[in-house]
């Protein structure tokens, strides 16, 4: 068992190591490590670990697989377009959203006739207990309430896309900033420390950001959009029961996800502008590791505002 594992891992990393032929690349790390300083011995390694390097960033940006992954200022700045207001939205994928919030819409009838049913019977038990009869209007403002925020709650996350990305096109166009000069493909070409080995590990840290960024928002999209989608679920469940916490998780998930590309713009645009240029690629690398501080503190302050 254990050779076939052995075997198996040496296979992929044949493949990868042989994958940058078959992905071309107007970015070549061989010849850029061959430059450097290093014995034979030493070249070897870093044209090993500059090869999967080459091949993961051939892989993710390549045509021929269309991955998806966005350079920078795509990711980040939204290119500086003042139009793209949908982002991270297509119009295509807003409608398929949308239609897939329909069918929801209605799976969460079922919920909103049970709290008509709960009301009723409220109503009928309340007589002249007061606290009974005010439980019965809370409950009538709820499914009230409820169904208005079902049928305007695409527009209000509209809105919330609008205004991140808003936002972020004021921050990006008060301060000039771009991503592709500093951290992009020009860089990645310019990189020299004099060694091989240590050329190479600071290409792959750089590739290592950019596939992690890229995939960090990847799954900011598929989460904003599976919470668009549950949101008449939540609040169904919100109508029936005022204690339940499916609308507290959503409104913080929500908010949290859709703001998270205009807090990346800002700390990056800050680091940018206040570190030296050769502190700030040493906290660029680690800015992925503790970016979500801030976010996860607002998401718990949100939550707790909600109890």
């Amino acid at each position: 068992m254990k050779k076939k594992i052995k075997s198996i891992v040496t296979i992929i990393a044949i493949l990868f190591l042989f994958c940058p032929i078959c992905f071309a690349s107007d970015i070549n790390f061989k010849d850029q490590i061959k430059q450097e300083e290093g014995s034979l011995f030493e070249k070897i390694i870093a044209e090993c670990i500059g090869g999967i390097a080459q091949t993961v960033l051939n892989f993710t940006t390549g045509e021929f697989l269309n991955v998806g992954f966005k350079d920078y200022d795509t990711l980040i700045f939204n290119d500086n377009n003042a139009n793209d207001s949908l982002a991270p939205f297509t119009k295509d994928l807003w409608n398929k959203t949308m239609n897939w919030y329909k069918i929801f819409a209605v799976i969460s009838s079922s919920l909103i006739w049970i709290a008509v049913f709960i009301l009723s019977y409220k109503i009928i038990i309340a007589g002249m207990n007061t606290s009974k009869k005010n439980e019965a209007k809370e409950s009538l403002m709820r499914l009230c309430f409820g169904g208005v925020a079902i049928a305007l709650a695409p527009i209000f996350i509209r809105f919330l896309l609008f205004l991140n990305n808003g936002l972020v096109h004021l921050l990006v166009t008060v301060s000039h900033g771009s991503l592709e000069g500093l951290l992009g493909n020009s860089m990645l070409r310019s990189i020299r420390t004099g060694n091989a080995i240590t050329t190479s590990i600071v290409i792959s840290m750089f590739v290592y950001l950019f596939v992690k960024l890229n995939i960090k928002f990847i799954v900011r999209q598929f989460t904003i959009i599976i919470y668009t989608i549950f949101t008449p679920i939540a609040c169904g469940l919100w109508i029936i029961n005022k204690n339940v916490t499916a609308a507290s998780i959503w409104a913080g998930q929500m908010i949290m996800n859709i703001f998270m590309q205009f807090i990346y713009c800002f700390l990056f645009l800050i680091y940018l502008a206040f570190l030296p240029s050769r502190r700030w690629l040493g906290c660029i690398i680690d800015l992925g590791n503790d970016d979500f501080t801030f976010i996860r503190s607002f998401d718990e302050l949100f939550t707790k505002f909600n109890k």
